[in-house]
């Protein structure tokens, strides 16, 4: 503002600075500040001598008058243009200041811009459009909140309230072994049910295992279960639980060692049995098995001799299945007529009983036997095999007995068929095969299938399988017969060469592709030319013709030893030796196999449930070798099962209910809960209701009383009174924005317009002459002030 203090006039005023002298005369000249001009009256208040002008951003009044009047100067024109004497406070102020301003004003940003700092209205119209309630006049809270409503709490005022409904009941039936809900019965049907209604049922209850304990049996039974006692039933049963033992204490065998004699009492026989352990849980008394001694072949004993001599031509021999009757065959009168003896043993086994009974001469139906080498029976004796030579050569005969094992009844041939040097025959048990021995050097066995058993005619001519005798049984060429035992699982070889008879063992029952040296017979000492062999079925006693001689011969296999063992407390207490066998060898005495007790298992049993419990156990096994009672378990009994039920509704009633799941473990009925019913009446959100010019609104939870109302006048339009909420007419004002409309008011200011700047700048230079007249005038821009020192 330089050019406006260029106008202001000087005035001589008394220093009291004493750089400037103390006399009376001392003056300093400063400006007249008690001197200010201002636009006159006419022009002030004329507004076609001002435009409009707003303050943009932080343009102080230099700024604002260098873009009206190209001259900064001139600021003081824009002041007064507007009456402004303090620019802090009257000139818009700058964003910084502003800020500053503000906060230093209301202290913090929170009271800054979130607190009231007074309210307003907002212009509403009827539907006329017509206002009601201008825009922007200041009005008070209660004005901003009305109307007002607080919570009635005066217990003595009666206002409405809700009517509930009334809850329907119902009754549930259980039945059936796993307690199912049977029938649900409606005893009240309610009343405020919609549609949805629900409807549930009580849990069952709670499942409980069973329990239950057992004694031992009485004696001599002691060690199996006895009485079972249920201790507790359990609960919930839904199905037939197992139920399960714990086991009794482990069987175990006993096991038992032997020695073997040496000198001359009982060399190779057993001396002592030994118990190595006695095992356990032996309720009777177990057999005694001993190995067989090492070569019971070899070791023989001999029994004895036959007290007769068999007829010249001796060649083969046969004894049936139960040892009563023997055959033999011939080649009679130097080997020129074959024969068949038969004789009668009145000891089963013991040639020496043996006594003819028949002699029947094998030449008729056109078959002239020469001699006859073998001799084998059809099982029942009804059916007789010969095989020799013929007068039409090497045959092998079928003839037919009318009574079985007598050649003296009628005997008629059958069927025959040629063959190569047969020396013996033999059948496999079942008559689907026949062995023939074939002397033609190297000896062999041949086996031909039998297409129709027992049919030597259906013989298929080609063998099933053949052996070389000779080169299993080393150095031995002069065969005379095979044999087998009852089972077919060992081949006899009668051999002349060695004086001996060889004990083959087959690697499956009849079959000739795997067979093993077992041992050797060597009867020279009684005859050296073995012409066939025949054992019993248990092949303890094995006979052996001789062909120098014509004695039969019995050796006595059964050199197994025997014995027995006794029982205390369920263990082997005293072992004894019934039979010391022979050929034993002393330094390896034979196993011995004992028959192992009872195997011990755990009782078995099954559960009886009623009504969900466990009433009682059947035993089917009462198990063995217990020595105290087991533990019992029952399964637990499975989860029970809630049922579930829906219902129809009517006329806000329950009319009927249905089963969806019966469930499961229910033994007592379950209780069952409808869902609430819907209240018969319930106040409105925003419902009013009205008593001696009270009012009172319910907001979906209680009633408020009216405290005040808000702007109330009549529509035309609707011919009804309207309320207009303080909150829609009206609106708060904060801190932040009162200020900014304070300052956003100062930047609307008036600039006089640029062609009058002239008189203005004339009627300031007029404002500020001194006028002559006055004792203190100097010159038109200068006056001397009084000097106050004058005073003091």
């Amino acid at each position: 503002m330089p050019s406006y203090f260029r106008k202001v006039p000087n005035v001589q005023y008394v220093s009291r600075d004493p750089k400037y002298g103390t006399t009376l005369d001392d003056y300093v000249v400063v400006k007249n500040l008690f001197k200010r001009g201002k636009l006159r009256s006419d022009i002030f208040e004329n507004l076609s001598y001002f435009e409009k002008y707003t303050i943009n951003g932080d343009d102080r009044p230099d700024v604002v008058a260098a873009k009206i009047y190209k001259d900064s100067t001139l600021d003081w024109v824009v002041l007064q243009a507007n009456n402004i004497l303090n620019v802090f406070d009257e000139w818009p102020k700058t964003q910084r200041a502003f800020d500053r301003y503000c906060l230093e004003k209301y202290g913090t940003y929170e009271n800054l811009y979130g607190g009231i700092h007074h309210y307003e209205t907002i212009e509403h119209k009827n539907t006329e459009n017509i206002i009601i309630i201008p825009e922007g006049k200041k009005v008070t809270e209660g004005f901003y909140n009305a109307p007002e409503y607080a919570i009635e709490m005066d217990s003595d005022v009666r206002l409405p309230s809700i009517i509930p409904g009334t809850y329907a009941e119902c009754t549930a039936q259980v039945g059936g072994a796993e307690g199912k809900v049977t029938a649900l019965t409606i005893t009240n049907q309610g009343i405020g049910y919609t549609s949805i209604a629900g409807v549930t049922l009580s849990a069952p209850g709670a499942a409980t295992t069973a329990t239950a304990t057992c004694t031992l049996n009485v004696p001599p039974d002691d060690m199996e279960v006895g009485q079972v006692t249920i201790i507790d039933s359990g609960q919930a049963y839904t199905y037939q639980p197992s139920v399960t033992f714990s086991d009794p204490k482990a069987t175990v065998a006993g096991i038992l060692t032997a020695t073997v004699g040496v000198g001359s009492t009982n060399s190779g026989q057993i001396a002592e049995i030994l118990i190595s352990n006695p095992g356990d849980g032996y309720n009777f008394v177990p057999t005694v098995t001993i190995d067989p001694p090492p070569d019971p072949i070899g070791n023989a004993a001999y029994v004895g001799v036959s007290t007769y001599q068999v007829t010249i031509g001796f060649e083969g021999l046969h004894i049936n299945p139960t040892g009563d009757k023997m055959f033999t065959c011939h080649g009679s009168l130097g080997y020129t007529v074959g024969e068949v003896h038969s004789y009668d043993l009145s000891t089963a086994w013991d040639v020496n009983t043996a006594t003819t009974a028949n002699i029947k001469i094998m030449n008729f139906s056109g078959i002239v036997f020469t001699y006859c080498t073998g001799i084998d029976f059809k099982p029942d004796g009804k059916t007789m095999y010969l095989c020799g030579l013929t007068d039409s050569g090497f045959k092998i005969v079928e003839y037919s007995l009318a009574t079985a094992w007598d050649i003296s009844s009628t005997m008629t041939y059958v069927a025959s068929i040629t063959t190569v040097s047969p020396s013996s025959i033999r059948f496999q048990d079942n008559g689907e095969y026949v062995f023939i021995m074939d002397t033609t050097n190297p000896d062999t066995v041949r086996k031909h299938q039998l297409v129709t058993p027992w049919s030597i005619s259906s013989m298929v001519s080609t063998a099933t399988q053949s052996i070389n005798i000779s080169s299993l049984v080393g150095g031995e060429n002069n065969i005379n017969a095979i044999n087998f035992k009852d089972d077919g699982s060992e081949l006899y070889v009668s051999g002349a060469d060695n004086s001996s008879v060889y004990f083959i063992g087959l690697g499956s029952n009849w079959n000739l592709d795997s067979l093993t040296l077992k041992g050797t017979l060597n009867t020279s000492s009684k005859d050296t030319k073995p012409l066939d062999s025949f054992t019993n079925p248990g092949r303890t006693r094995f006979i052996v013709p001789g062909g120098n001689g014509r004695f039969i011969h019995t050796y006595n296999m059964d050199l197994t030893a025997k014995g027995t063992v006794t029982i205390s407390n369920e263990q082997l207490s005293i072992t004894g030796i019934t039979t010391g066998g022979g050929a034993y060898d002393p330094a390896n005495p034979p196993n011995i196999t004992v028959q192992p007790p009872t195997p011990h298992r755990a009782a078995v049993g099954y559960t009886i449930v009623n009504d969900g419990k466990v009433t009682g156990i059947v035993l089917t096994d009462r198990g063995y070798n217990y020595r105290s009672a087991p533990t019992i378990t029952i399964a637990a009994p499975l989860d029970p099962v809630t049922a579930t039920a829906t219902c129809k509704t009517e006329n806000g009633r329950i009319i009927e209910i249905f089963i969806g799941d019966p469930g499961k473990g229910y033994y007592d009925p379950p209780t069952v809960q409808f869902s609430e019913p819907g209240p018969l009446y319930i106040p409105s959100v925003g419902e009013v209701f009205e008593r001696d010019g009270q009012e009172w609104r319910y907001d979906g939870y209680n009633w408020k009383k009216r405290l005040s109302y808000g702007t109330v006048y009549n529509d035309p339009n609707i011919d009804s009174l309207v309320e207009v909420a303080g909150k829609e007419s009206s609106r708060p004002i904060t801190n932040i924005e009162y200020e900014q409309q304070l300052d956003d008011a100062k930047r609307q200011i008036f600039v006089l317009k640029p062609r009058y700047l002239s008189i203005i700048l004339d009627d300031i230079e007029k404002i500020m002459e001194y006028k002559k007249g006055s004792t203190q005038f100097v010159s038109r821009t200068l006056k001397k002030a009084d000097n106050p020192r004058l005073y003091e």
